[in-house]
């Protein structure tokens, strides 16, 4: 220690605290109406708990503190010197184990929120915090760096790795007041699509502060979760999900296969008739038949009815009937059994109502209830034959 010139000096400070060790270096100067000071502090080793024990009784952390820092500041009272300090340094924490804050939680509500409907908001908070407080955060080491501005300690984002989670811690520490503002945020070591996670914050005096637990990360991808799982149930009831390959062997036994069946021969049905029975193929052409000779029969018939009335020269002049005596005999060799064709109009009547007869037989209605069908388009004339 040495003082000179208003000037006050501690150099080569050194002591053990919570089983480690501090040293450090302090120079005070006097200036018109206030104090100017600049130190340095070092801790190694400490343990956490009893260096936070007297300020935090409830449940502090455990852990091994080293700590680095160079500050100074300036004021006319020891409260505005704190307030107006600044400086930088390091933090470095060994074997740190944080009580109420399990990694594993986020796994443990995925896995309880893996079926059925989503929880809301309010019940997956609930459930994360439970599962929190099934055990601590260990982790091996954690370091970081430091800040310090108008007497408020500022811990730059540090990250680690414990237990398929990812930890990122960060957080404030306002000296004059002794005023705590930290916060963990943990999330899902699980790459791809939305990463589940929640944030445990502590605000408050250091000695009592205010712990709550926030999952909108965790919530959002249970939500996620839930619609693609509902999607890929309608897929595979409405089978769009893609379909076993030729190799995988799941076949149906020979006994349960579909037996292949001969296509029917086409049924052909009598048009515009109510309760018409089918027609084969047979049918259609024996009808085809007695109605071609029908009407082969009606232009025969025909033929010789106008050639029996034709004169038997070109030139000769037909007499009229009863000018004559002999006119009597002609009407008797136009008109009589013994006129020509006469015998060729008899056998071929009665063939033609044979026919006539046969074609009246294939038009019978199907049943006794049925009524006869009318000619329609679909039937086939004399004519079109």
């Amino acid at each position: 220690m040495q003082a000179r010139d208003a000037t006050l000096e501690l150099r080569d400070l050194s002591g053990g605290i919570g089983g480690g060790t501090l040293n450090g270096a302090l120079t005070l100067r006097r200036r018109p109406e206030m104090v100017a000071a600049e130190g340095h502090l070092g801790l190694d080793g400490v343990d956490l708990a009893a260096l936070v024990q007297p300020v935090a009784p409830r449940a502090p952390p455990a852990g091994r503190l080293s700590l680095s820092v160079d500050m100074g500041g300036v004021g006319r009272s020891p409260l505005a010197l704190v307030q107006s300090l600044s400086g930088q340094g390091t933090l470095g924490l060994q074997a740190l184990e944080l009580p109420a804050t399990d990694p594993r939680a986020i796994a443990s509500v995925l896995a309880d929120t893996a079926t059925g409907t989503p929880p809301d908001e309010r019940r997956v908070v609930q459930m994360f915090d439970r599962a929190l407080a099934r055990g601590p955060l260990k982790l091996a080491a954690l370091d970081s760096t430091v800040s310090l501005v108008n007497g408020v300690v500022r811990l730059s984002t540090a990250r680690a790795q414990a237990d398929g989670a990812r930890a990122t811690f960060s957080g404030t520490l306002d000296l004059p007041r002794l005023y705590l503002d930290g916060t963990l945020d943990l999330e899902s070591a699980e790459a791809g699509g939305a990463v589940p996670g929640g944030t445990i914050s502590w605000r408050g005096p250091i000695a009592a502060p205010e712990r709550r637990v926030s999952a909108p990360a965790l919530v959002a991808a249970i939500s996620m979760r839930a619609i693609e799982r509902e999607t890929r149930r309608l897929e595979e009831r409405q089978g769009l999900v893609p379909a076993p390959s030729a190799g995988s062997g799941t076949t149906l036994p020979a006994s349960t296969q579909p037996a292949s069946t001969p296509a029917p021969p086409p049924r052909v049905f009598r048009a515009g008739a109510t309760g018409s029975r089918p027609i084969g193929s047979r049918a259609i052409l024996a009808r085809r038949r007695a109605r071609n000779i029908r009407a082969r029969e009606w232009r025969r018939c025909a033929d010789a009815h106008a050639g029996a009335h034709e004169p038997a020269a070109a030139g000769q002049r037909a007499r009229p009937h009863g000018r004559s005596a002999a006119g009597g005999a002609d009407r008797d060799r136009t008109h009589g059994p013994d006129a020509p064709g006469a015998s060729l109009s008899a056998a071929r009547g009665r063939e033609l109502r044979r026919a006539d007869a046969g074609l009246r037989q294939s038009d019978a209605p199907a049943g006794p209830g049925a009524r006869r069908v009318k000619p329609g388009r679909d039937q086939i004339s004399p004519a079109s034959a």
